[in-house]
């Protein structure tokens, strides 16, 4: 039969079938471009394929690869150069400081972008999992492809997507809310996490500047240094005998730096500034051989900072600290000895640090002050309410109580003055002069007690007739209450900043605020640093601290402690005689003077017992071990005469006498730029990373379990958002998205189901919200177009 030609008509319709043909193909605009790209048919390929193997894997690789490589430093604590010191490094013939840190920061950056692919690979499986299964509300789809966006969480995708359903709960493949929550939970971590992951990554990868150990340690290449005592002698549990180290019951004895009270001078200086209105500042002493300083740092606690009554501003509580001049001593002379023979590199190192391997401690010392006035316990003697000095001791906090979570007895306010030390007839010149006295504690207490106590009086006028040009002398009766013990302290020398002796209650008011705050929750670290029982003092030790007198302000005889407030001592214009505390005016209010004069009776007190604590077996010698031989001897070194810069011979001597000396190790640290678990910043930078590895393993274990199950499967399907926009407009329109294209017609839009199901024979498409009779969920290993 003869082919006819086609009819002009028949062509055109012959071409309209083309461009349908075509057009279900593709979803491209019908540009002249584009239809001629669009004139091949299209391969159908294989959505669910089987295998374990994907590209997606690649980048869970690498983002773990980089993040072990990273934190591998963090681990090794490696160190990188020192402060002001780039020039030593090899990179600074490469570039300049600004520049690495700046190549560092593009580097956190490379790593940031890697683990939130990562991240993002492992939620659009889920993602594809629940679209051909049994859907994702709609909200959570379009959120799959910003899953680093912080702002995604305050769209309404989010939020209505995530809230509780409100569709029919006979639908085949509802929804239930607790999934709905639980996606928005997960959503949410995944959210945070990746905005957490930059800051990390940075924090981790750039090094930080700081103190780093120095792992060839000293006692590597030296042994220990030591104390010619044992620690039951360095830091005595009482001081309860009268055992003096030499001479030190003359009254010269202050020259002699082993004495308790051989810190009197620079105590005296101190005490003058302060009494004089000068800063309260921390009282320096340097010790004399080694040149190392320590200081005596203190501060007043309790009611002052609270709102007092007028009974509370008579009772004022100074606690003051300082590291031990034994400690303080031997740390100097041992850095000058390895500073001197350059041992371990510490003559490379521009700033190191020393401390000690072992617990050591420093002194505390808690006391609070009672203020009366003898005139007025006078008259009120006869009459019907006597009123009699007593010990308070409310303020003052018996660490050993708190830490075993026992009854404060402290917390009982009064304690009476016995009468021999107040209750005595007084004529014009003694209720002028200064007059001090300590107070065995234990002839107060039957058991449990403070450490030690004492009796200050100080002249004041009346306070009644206060101004006026016949007011009579009057005298103040200071009791005080005294807690001294042992608290486990940090200590470090930094040789090159300042050679002071730190430890880490110099601020005492910061390290033990929490024990005198209103909340009465104490801090645990704190209170067991000083759970320890305190110190039980004598009265024939603590005399060591106040010995007689004679060249005086007054010109008449005295005590060490009287004289330190002798300078304070004024005529008035009534030509009586009063103690004038810091800042003193003459018309200042009598309670504000009196709260003053407590205030500084207290410091000065701390003050003088803490430093007369810390050179408790301060005599002792010290030296070094170089080395120990099998024969049950050592060469040791003795550091006193290096420490004078004197010549000093090795020695040995047998190792059974370590038994009864205290042993230091110490240790160095430099400081400068290095990676370490140095701060909390940084350990929670770790986490956070280690955190996407432990995600990946558990990710890995999960898709292998998943892989080779019968209905298991890969894609890569859908992973962007053109794909999925270029499947929607392919698509079906349902009831829901009909009438969508100006905008989403309502919000409960965002909490529809969204799923790819099959369309015709081999075709996909995406429905959202109404279900359709025919529809069919994708096939494993099944080719579509």
């Amino acid at each position: 039969m003869p082919l006819n030609p086609l009819s002009p008509d028949e062509d055109d319709v012959r071409k309209t079938e083309q461009r349908v043909l075509i057009s279900s193909y593709s979803s491209l605009p019908s540009t002249p471009a584009v239809n001629e790209f669009t004139t091949e048919k299209p391969k159908p390929r294989v959505l669910l394929a089987r295998g374990i193997w994907d590209n997606s894997w690649l980048i869970h690789f690498v983002a773990v690869a980089f993040t072990v490589a990273v934190v591998q430093f963090t681990f090794r604590e490696c160190y990188w150069f020192d402060e002001d010191s780039w020039d030593s490094v090899w990179i600074s013939h490469v570039a300049k400081q600004d520049v690495a840190t700046n190549f560092l920061q593009f580097f956190a950056k490379v790593h940031e972008i890697l683990i939130v692919a990562s991240v993002s690979s492992m939620v659009m499986h889920a993602c594809r999992r629940m679209l051909v299964g049994d859907g994702i509300p709609f909200g959570f789809l379009t959120g799959a492809y910003q899953i680093s966006s912080a702002e995604w969480l305050f769209s309404k995708n989010y939020v209505w997507a995530a809230k509780k359903r409100h569709t029919d709960t006979n639908s085949r493949h509802y929804i239930s809310t607790r999934k709905h929550v639980f996606m928005g939970l997960a959503a949410l971590c995944f959210c945070i996490y990746c905005n957490t992951v930059g800051p990390s990554s940075a924090i981790v990868i750039i090094p930080e500047l700081n103190w780093w150990e120095v792992k060839s340690s000293i006692h590597d290449s030296v042994g220990a240094s030591y104390v010619k005592a044992g620690l039951d002698r360095v830091f005595p549990s009482g001081l309860t005998e009268v055992d003096p180290p030499f001479y030190c019951t003359s009254t010269t004895s202050r020259d002699r730096t082993w004495c308790p009270q051989s810190g009197y001078n620079e105590l005296e200086m101190w005490a003058e500034t302060f009494l004089h209105g000068g800063p309260s500042s921390p009282m320096d002493i340097t010790q004399r051989n080694s040149g190392i300083r320590r200081q005596v740092s203190s501060s007043t606690m309790g009611r002052e900072n609270k709102v007092k009554t007028a009974e509370d501003s008579m009772s004022l509580l100074a606690v003051a600290s300082t590291p031990h001049s034994s400690l303080t001593e031997l740390s100097g002379a041992f850095w000058s000895y390895v500073e001197a023979h350059k041992i371990a590199g510490v003559d490379k190192i521009r700033r190191p640090q020393l401390y000690p391997q072992e617990d050591v401690f420093s002194p505390l010392v808690q006391v609070q002050c009672n203020i009366f006035s003898y005139m007025e316990t006078q008259d009120a003697s006869r009459g019907e309410h006597m009123i009699k000095p007593y010990f308070d001791t409310s303020e003052m906090r018996n660490f050993t109580a708190l830490a075993l979570k026992e009854q404060d007895w402290y917390q009982t306010r009064m304690w009476p003055v016995p009468e021999e030390f107040w209750n005595y007839a007084r004529d014009q010149e003694s209720l002028a002069k200064a007059n001090f006295t300590w107070v065995d504690a234990a002839s107060l207490f039957p058991s449990e007690r403070p450490s030690l106590a004492s009796i200050l009086e100080l002249p004041m006028e009346r306070e009644s007739c206060r101004g006026s040009d016949s007011c009579s002398q009057d005298s103040l009766v200071i009791p005080c209450m005294m807690d001294a013990r042992w608290a486990g302290v940090d200590i470090s020398l930094d040789f090159n900043k300042d050679r002071v002796l730190q430890h880490n209650i110099s601020d005492v008011s910061k390290a033990f605020e929490d024990e005198w705050d209103d909340s009465d929750i104490f801090e645990w670290p704190a209170i067991h640093s000083v759970s320890g029982r305190n110190i039980p003092i004598s009265v024939e030790w603590a005399n060591l601290l106040n010995k007689p007198m004679n060249d005086t302000y007054s010109g008449v005889n005295t005590t060490t402690v009287s004289f330190l407030f002798e300078s304070s001592v004024e005529r008035s214009n009534s030509r009586n005689i009063n103690f004038e505390p810091p800042v003193f005016k003459q018309d200042m209010p009598y309670q504000e003077m009196v709260e003053s004069v407590g205030r500084t009776v207290a410091r000065v007190m701390a003050h003088s017992l803490v430093d007369g604590l810390s050179r408790v077996s301060y005599w002792r010698d010290f030296g070094l071990v170089r080395e120990t031989y099998e024969n049950g001897t050592f060469w040791a070194v003795d550091l006193v005469n290096v420490a004078d810069s004197s010549r000093t011979d090795p020695y040995h001597q047998n190792i059974t006498y370590f038994a009864d000396w205290t042993m230091i190790h110490w240790k160095l640290r430099r400081y400068g730029y290095g990676f370490g678990f140095a701060s909390k910043t940084i350990q929670f930078g770790v986490v956070v990373l280690l955190a996407h590895v432990a995600m990946v393993l558990v990710y890995a274990l999960y898709i292998l379990f998943f892989r080779l199950s019968k209905r298991g499967w890969s894609s890569g399907a859908w992973g962007g958002l053109d794909e999925i926009l270029l499947l929607a407009i392919t698509s079906r329109p349902t009831h829901m998205t009909r009438f969508s294209s100006t905008g989403i017609p309502s919000n409960r839009m965002f909490e529809a189901r969204a799923r790819v199901r099959e369309k015709g024979d081999n075709g996909i498409e995406l429905i959202v919200g109404d279900e359709i009779d025919d529809e069919r969920k994708l096939l494993r290993g099944k080719k579509y177009l």
